[in-house]
């Protein structure tokens, strides 16, 4: 069924489903999740607007490679945003950053 909710960006914050974070944490470790909330990191280490550490709030101004050594998690917020985030993996991909979206 689709709903008129599906083509709105009223709200960005879709949080991925945990038993197909668990499937791709199996296989990645992930250390980094790279757009989270504090309610909605799914591993310790995050970027994101919450953060206690304002250096982690921007994650669009933080080098990832820096915060981090191993597999990144990138679930970008929904809407306009995500061309942003987008663009920024793939400037950290260039630097060497192993990031799965």
């Amino acid at each position: 069924m689709i709903t008129s909710g599906l083509f709105t960006s009223n709200d960005s914050t879709w949080t991925t489903p945990p038993d197909f974070f668990a499937e791709l944490h199996k296989e990645f470790n992930f250390t980094l999740d790279a757009a989270a909330l504090k309610s909605s990191a799914v591993v310790p280490n995050y970027l994101g607007p919450d953060h206690d550490l304002l250096w982690r709030r921007d994650a669009l101004q933080v080098e990832w490679t820096g915060a981090t050594d191993g597999w990144i998690f990138l679930n970008p917020p929904y809407g306009r945003a995500i061309k942003n985030f987008m663009r920024k993996a793939d400037e950290e991909a260039k630097k060497g950053a192993k990031i799965v979206a």
